[in-house]
């Protein structure tokens, strides 16, 4: 007995918007994608290109692109062998493996330098999931049961939020984790970072805002259900920028579950681990490997 039907992972939103002082889809240097299947299987991934890089734009669109095929790919020949946890791990891995694609195409493409961006990514297949993030994007992943969410990204310097590695990086920051009984799962650029992340400080790391996720506000559902509807969606995103809680480009892609898995809850098997390059031939990559402490 397989969990497809129990984990279909069908619910697919995603937006994008530029920076509020523009109001201009030409200037917004973030790209999104996705893939999902009926067979319980889902790619979704931000990209948010380097404001420093002229060619940023074009390189988070990329990367997005080759995440997106590269993991249909992986999902469309991915065997769940019934053990969950290895099952997890060989997703993570299988994840890091397309990252590794992802970052070869850009740096073969001409102006590769200039095309640097920002990566976050998942790969959910039934009842497993991996996610992976570069530089400062951020992945949330989370159940029906009210779990508190996960959150991942990484912060280089708590009192210069902006600095940040990319795909283009010598040494970008990979951080990579897996589980199972996820139910829902965002990925998205550190636009969103204001209104759902409490900033890092010299005493703690970044802290989500997880009651967002599991209660709601003054009476509002849970916001993974907000952002599953277009039109909530919209709405949302003008509240924040009436608000002012938008200062740079914005862009998020939502996956979930249209029917309810059995109890248990999420469960991570691997959580955090940080990943460096495996340097290969004629300045390309081989891969990603785990990175030792010391």
């Amino acid at each position: 007995m397989t969990d497809s039907f129990l984990y279909d992972w069908c619910l697919i939103s995603g937006r994008s918007v530029p920076k509020p002082v523009y109001h201009d889809n030409d200037t917004n240097q973030d790209a999104y994608g996705s893939w999902h299947d009926e067979a319980g299987r889902a790619v979704i991934v931000t990209c948010d290109g380097a404001g420093s890089l002229p060619k940023s734009r074009e390189g988070a669109r990329l990367v997005a692109d080759t995440i997106v095929s590269e993991g249909r790919s992986v999902l469309e020949r991915f065997t769940l062998s019934g053990e969950r946890e290895a099952d997890a791990l060989k997703l993570r891995e299988e994840l890091l493996s397309v990252l590794s694609v992802a970052v070869n195409t850009v740096w073969a493409a001409k102006d590769s330098a200039k095309m640097g961006c920002t990566v976050a990514a998942a790969l959910l297949c039934e009842g497993v999931f991996a996610y992976v993030t570069l530089g400062d994007a951020f992945v949330l992943v989370g159940d029906y049961a009210g779990s508190p969410p996960k959150y991942q990204s990484y912060v280089e310097m708590w009192d210069a939020p902006n600095i940040t590695t990319f795909t283009t990086s010598d040494d970008p920051r990979v951080i990579a984790s897996c589980g199972t009984d996820a139910t829902w799962c965002m990925v998205a650029s550190d636009g969103m970072k204001n209104p759902l992340v409490k900033a890092a400080t010299a005493e703690s790391g970044e802290v989500l805002e997880d009651s967002l996720f599991r209660e709601g506000v003054a009476g509002e559902p849970p916001l993974y259900l907000v952002l599953f509807s277009p039109t909530h969606t919209d709405d949302f995103l003008a509240h924040l920028e009436r608000e002012k809680y938008l200062d740079d480009d914005t862009t998020f892609v939502m996956a979930g579950c249209l029917n309810k898995p059995p109890a248990g809850g999420l469960s991570m098997v691997a959580e955090s681990d940080e990943f460096v390059i495996v340097p290969g031939d004629y300045g390309f990559i081989d891969g990603f490997r785990l990175k030792l402490d010391g």
